[in-house]
């Protein structure tokens, strides 16, 4: 390889960096979040709007029947929500296993690992595009909230396939009012 090749290679390596460097860092930008924030805020501001209602002492009946309205909208949210104790991230893998399989696609690897006192469960698959649509639709159908904390996904240009590497676990929600 002559001199000019070698400089020429590394300024494509040097390019290939900042671009996946900016991608990586559009995408956490511009990615949704899972909501747990906003809801345990709004749940914060429903709370504080009950006890206000509570605290002006009026006696009036559609009042009750708000604060009574509004406690079942917070219980509806908390529901989605795994509470401590529930699940564990076991049970909580054989779920997710089931759902891949259910929609066609083939695990090839999976382990448990734990990062910062939070269980993630990491599947590696294979499969078509579609089928791994599915799977994701799944996941946002779940009657109960998880959160997918990477998903990578390589295609395959032979036989049209994918191989997806994905680490996931359930959310959770503090329900002490501490």
């Amino acid at each position: 390889m002559t001199s000019n090749e070698r400089k020429l290679l590394y300024i494509l390596v040097v390019i290939l960096v900042i671009c996946a460097t900016a991608l990586f860092f559009y995408l956490r930008i511009t990615m949704q979040e899972t909501g747990l924030n906003d809801l345990n805020k709004s749940i914060k501001e429903i709370e504080n709007s009950v006890k206000t209602l509570q605290i002006s002492g009026d006696k009036n009946e559609d009042l009750f029947a708000e604060i009574e309205n509004i406690e079942q909208q917070i219980e509806i949210e908390k529901s989605k929500f795994y509470i401590s104790g529930e699940t564990d991230i076991a049970s909580f893998g054989l779920k997710v296993k089931d759902l891949i399989i259910k929609n066609r696609l083939r695990i090839t690897n999976q382990r448990t690992i734990t990062q910062k006192d939070v269980n993630f469960i990491e599947f590696s698959f294979e499969g078509k595009a579609n089928d791994l649509a599915q799977f994701l639709k799944g996941i946002s159908d779940a009657e109960k909230h998880w959160r997918v904390d990477s998903l990578s996904i390589q295609s395959k240009k032979i036989d049209g396939n994918i191989n997806a590497k994905m680490r996931i676990t359930y959310e959770t929600i503090n329900t002490d009012n501490n």
